[in-house]
Order: structure tokens, then sequence, then C-alpha cells
């Protein structure tokens, strides 16, 4: 999805707490086009059109979560990552997650975690709604999901077994020309351990089209 806004529009907007980035590349002459960096699959032309492309955001860093609670309360997963993309974003990003009490994360879609027997659970970003990093050298992240309804839901704990886990993010980035634009992805990923087992690596986290 891709959703280009104005200037005044984000001036506007309390939420927006990152400073306008200054992309140093400008557009490359048709006749002369640099070869793009490894992985990257958006030109700066594209940026600038606002064209989205999960090709080239990476997950990295820890790639840890850790789910409690779901007896008396509701179950929260605490994750662990990071992002980094080969494109060229020259400066800062801003990412934002589900959180109805932002302006901007209000308009991002609910994270969702599909148990092994089927059973689905909606959250929102209690920690971490907001992050921000450098896209290019790669930054780290945590957020903190709460599953609305699902008191309950921890026994058995195998349940939890290979749940897919689905957490929307907006990507908000100034393309080289200096206009303002956002991508929304998702970060998915398989808990590969029971519930509540401590914290467990991320199996096969990726980036996908949301």
């Amino acid at each position: 999805m891709t959703n280009q806004i104005s200037r005044r529009a984000v001036s506007r907007n309390a939420a927006w707490a990152v400073p306008a980035i200054a992309l140093a590349s400008a557009a490359p002459s048709a006749s002369a086009s640099p070869a793009l960096p490894a992985g990257c699959h958006l030109t700066d032309a594209q940026l600038n059109a606002g064209v989205c492309g999960t090709d080239s955001i990476q997950v990295l860093g820890a790639r840890s979560f850790s789910t409690t609670g779901g007896g008396l309360i509701n179950a929260t997963t605490a994750n662990n990552f990071g992002l980094k993309s080969t494109c060229n974003y020259k400066g800062s990003v801003s990412v934002y997650f589900y959180d109805p009490s932002t302006g901007l994360g209000s308009k991002v879609a609910p994270a969702t975690i599909r148990l092994a027997d089927g059973t689905t659970f909606t959250g929102r970003a209690t920690l971490g709604a907001i992050g921000s990093g450098i896209a290019q050298t790669g930054f780290d992240m945590s957020v903190s999901i709460q599953w609305q309804g699902s008191k309950g839901s921890n026994s058995p704990a195998s349940r939890w077994t290979g749940a897919l886990v689905t957490i929307p993010f907006d990507w908000y980035y100034t393309a080289p020309d200096g206009s303002l634009h956002s991508c929304r992805y998702a970060l998915q990923y398989t808990m590969g351990t029971p519930y509540s087992v401590g914290v467990a690596a991320m199996v096969n986290p990726v980036v996908i089209p949301a």
C-alpha cells in the first residue's frame, strides 16, 4: 500500500516526531544510471513516486519474542527485531505499529496471531508503537502486542507452538526529491516454542506486503 502525504499534513500531526530527512542522492540521468545497491529493487525515481518494495527491506537483529499472560489477563507478545533497507533511503525512517491512541498509529492495521488450532486474536501495540532509525545502517526495534480476547488461551501451552504472528507497520520516509511517503508492510514469523517459555527465536521472520 502506498500513501503519499504532504508536508502540511505531516506538520499538523503531532505524532510525527521525526524531523524531515534530507536524502543525499538525486535521481540519476537515464543515460548514466548507477547500479542499484545489492538487493535493492527501487530506483530514486520510484522512491520519489512512493513505490513500495518488500524485497528491499530485511529483517535483522535479535529476532526474538516472548509471550506472557493468557490466564486471567490477555496474552502479550514482546517482539525484538531489526529492520534494514538496502535501497536508496539515505537518512532516518519512522515506523508506526497499530496504536489507536496515536494519530498515525491509528491508521495501521492491527496485528494478528493464528494459533495452531486455528484460533485467531487481534492485538494492539502497548509498548514500542513508534520507532525510527537509519534505514541503510539498520536499527533494532522492540514492540509489545497485547492480544485482545486471549484470556485463558494458554491452556494447554502447546496450542501456541506454531502460531503465525503478523504485525503490520507503516514505514514513513522522505524521498530523494524531498517528498514524503509511507509504505505499509508487515513483520511475519512463526512461534517455534510453546506458550510462555521465555525469550525464543522467531522462525523465518520476513517482511511481507500488508
